[in-house]
């Protein structure tokens, strides 16, 4: 199974939620922090849903 990816900055940050959110893994490679979560909620209003309500 291919994992999701998505890199994010500041300006979709708060349209992330992680209420209830288990974390996998996290990886720090030198200036990179790498959060593996089981999953996220993706706001109705993030640019990458394609929705009308969180996914």
């Amino acid at each position: 199974m291919n994992p999701w990816k998505y890199q994010t900055t500041n300006d979709y940050f708060d349209y992330l939620d992680f209420h209830d959110c288990i974390v996998e893994d996290i990886k720090i490679e030198k200036d990179i922090v790498t959060i593996y979560f089981e999953f996220i909620y993706i706001s109705k209003d993030h640019p990458l849903n394609p929705y009308k309500v969180a996914k």
